[in-house]
């Protein structure tokens, strides 16, 4: 990976921390994150569609009256060619993604399927509510039907480029890998068919190439997520992956290291004989403290790409997002693992929040995130083994580029294939160019009491800021002290202060003059976690917060108006808006009572926005307050 300057690591963390606070007092919307299935179908057979949306609450079917899961599938059995409508739902947003199934007259299916033996292929049916969802590893008997197609890893693509690269797995019910031999009988070849809100087109691929037999196996860098965030699930996995070890195939070779703010390595790239003898002694990692979750995946990279061999990966495995990392961004990793030529395979559990902050990461390395809901945390075994099995067993896909997508913020993929009398298909993201990588915030210190008192857990990290602020001597910092919302008011604004005092004295005694350490009390009106139901969510909320000061960077802003509901917020944020002038509304906690808290922002000094704030203000007739 290039080092970058730290001077410009710090400028583009905090730009991209403003450009998030522009919509962090909404909630995110709802994102589609895979959506496929199959599409043509004879009559009398049964076909399924498959989807993950990221921040849903759940999803329903038109039709139906079940509530299904935000990453889940359905079986459907039409009698004649129907368009499915599925719908993600949450109380604030809302969708929806249609799927169009196919069914055509058993007759055309005899006509054009035929087996090995010249025989109709009609008769061989299979129950797809039994079809694996992962693909399992190994090669189909010749008389195997094809049952799904799944993209496992790309090149990471952008508008500019001729063609897109694409590895796609074809497997039967079993999950065992289709080679070409069997798939003889295919009605059609493969194609991709390229869509945004403005245009959607269609090509046929350039070349397909079998990739099987003689493939390297990759070298694999895992790295298992041990802060609060995995309290619900820590143990059970950490046995999930510990088991899938022993049986990890052959002359691979793999990595392990557990992190919350920190990285702890449990044992360095070896080959899977003594990975299994050697996971047989770790203990499991007690959940607690913050996610470094972009410095864990720049380590895992930097485990790996120096291996011999040109599929080595990283698995991200976790149930929460960064919030620790300060000096990494989602961009730096990003670079890292494209420079690298290592894809991230991203395994998000439960309800891991901001998914597509995930999947962004996942999507421009070239690799898949894979959603995991709670009531499909068991699967993580098989998704270990479609991840690693994948990267040895494979259709190399040469596709054209779209032609007409210049004007797209985002372009889905569906790559299809006619086989048998269906056609399979996986449709995923390829391209986003919106920036959606910035953090809710960068927290360097969490409190387990009701005390000021610095975990010696978290002095490593402050230490390295020590570090950084002494090799950017220009740089100066902002430390927001934060309470739980079980602390009286009073006991809330004391807390806090003592709290980013603590860390301002530790950066002093490091050699950081206090002149460029500046403390904002927070009390636990900005609370990480409105509701504090677990131990663990009310430790997150006595944190002290990091945010880095640059007048290039116009961080001073002016507090406008506090209203009670978000339509009240937009509504201002709007008017000032167009008024020419830049705004954003974030929600607060006051006396436990959530608010909207309308603010304009765009200041180089404090002296600018406190005379900006006096001329508004008189101008508007509006109380401001610079802040």
């Amino acid at each position: 990976m290039k080092k970058r300057s730290t001077a410009l690591i710090l400028a583009s963390l905090f730009l991209l921390s403003f450009l998030f606070i522009a919509g962090c007092g909404s909630s995110s919307p709802i994102v589609m994150e895979q959506f496929g299935g199959v599409s043509d179908i004879p009559e009398g057979e049964e076909a399924f569609i498959y989807w993950t949306f990221a921040n849903a609450d759940f999803v329903k079917v038109e039709g139906n009256a079940k509530q299904y899961a935000i990453s889940d599938r359905m079986t459907v059995r039409p009698s004649g060619t129907t368009t499915y409508r599925v719908t993600a739902m949450r109380n604030d947003d809302s969708l929806s993604q249609e799927w169009t199934v196919n069914v055509y007259r058993t007759s055309k299916h005899q006509q054009n399927g035929t087996d090995q033996a010249g025989g109709s292929q009609s008769s061989a049916k299979y129950d797809t509510s039994l079809v694996s969802r992962y693909f399992h590893g190994g090669s189909a008997q010749p008389s195997a039907i094809p049952a799904q197609l799944k993209i496992i890893r790309f090149s990471p693509f952008s508008l500019d480029e001729k063609s897109l690269e694409a590895k796609a797995l074809v497997f039967d019910k079993a999950g065992s890998f289709i080679p070409e031999r069997i798939r003889e009988g295919s009605e059609g070849d493969w194609y991709v068919r390229y869509s945004c809100s403005e245009v959607s087109e269609e090509h046929k691929a350039i070349s397909i190439i079998e990739r099987t037999g003689n493939i390297p196996t990759p070298a694999v860098s895992f790295m298992l997520d041990r802060s609060f965030s995995m309290e619900e699930y820590g143990s059970a996995i950490f046995q999930d992956i510990r088991s899938y070890f022993n049986e990890m195939p052959n002359n691979s070779k793999c990595a392990f290291a557990v992190f919350n703010q920190t990285i702890s390595p449990q044992f360095s790239l070896t080959n899977s004989d003594s990975a299994s003898i050697k996971a047989d002694f770790l203990s499991i990692p007690s959940p607690g403290g913050l996610s470094a979750l972009f410095r864990a995946t720049d380590f895992a990279i930097n485990t790996v790409e120096n291996s011999k061999g040109t599929n080595n990966i990283a698995v991200i495995i976790t149930a929460g997002v960064d919030n620790a990392s300060v000096l990494y961004t989602a961009e730096d990793v990003i670079s890292h693992a494209r420079l690298a030529n290592v894809p991230l395979y991203i395994i998000a559990l439960g309800e891991a929040p901001q998914l597509y902050v995930l999947r962004n990461l996942a999507m421009k390395s070239g690799g898949r995130l894979y959603h995991l809901s709670a009531e499909n945390i068991a699967d993580l075994p098989a998704v270990l083994r479609e991840i690693v099995e994948g990267q040895t067993s494979y259709y190399d896909l040469t596709l054209p580029s779209p032609g007409n997508t210049q004007s797209c913020e985002t372009v889905t993929s569906t790559i299809a294939l006619p086989s048998n009398g269906t056609t399979l298909n996986d449709k995923l993201i390829i391209y986003d160019r919106r920036i959606i990588d910035a953090p809710m915030y960068q927290s360097i210190v969490l409190f387990t009491d009701d005390d000021a008192d610095i975990p010696d857990e978290y002095k490593s990290t402050i230490k390295q800021i020590a570090a950084t602020l002494r090799s950017n001597p220009d740089k100066k910092i902002e430390l927001s002290g934060h309470s739980s919302l079980s602390n009286s008011e009073t006991d809330a604004v004391a807390l806090a202060d003592r709290r980013a005092q603590s860390v301002k004295r530790l950066l002093v005694t490091e050699g950081i003059a206090a002149s460029r350490i500046f403390i904002r009390n927070m009390s636990n009106h900005k609370p990480a976690y409105y509701f504090e139901d677990t131990k663990w969510q009310a430790i997150s909320n006595r944190r002290v917060d990091i945010r880095w000061l640059d007048p290039s960077l116009l961080p001073y802003e002016i507090a406008a108006q506090r209203v009670a509901t978000e339509d009240e917020a937009i509504h201002f944020v709007q008017e000032w808006e167009q008024r020419g002038l830049k705004s954003y509304y974030e929600r607060t906690m006051v006396k436990r009572t959530p608010m909207y808290s309308v603010k304009l922002w765009g200041y180089s000094t404090a002296e600018e926005s406190e005379n900006a704030a006096k001329f508004l203000a008189k101008q508007y007739k509006t109380e401001l307050r610079a802040e």
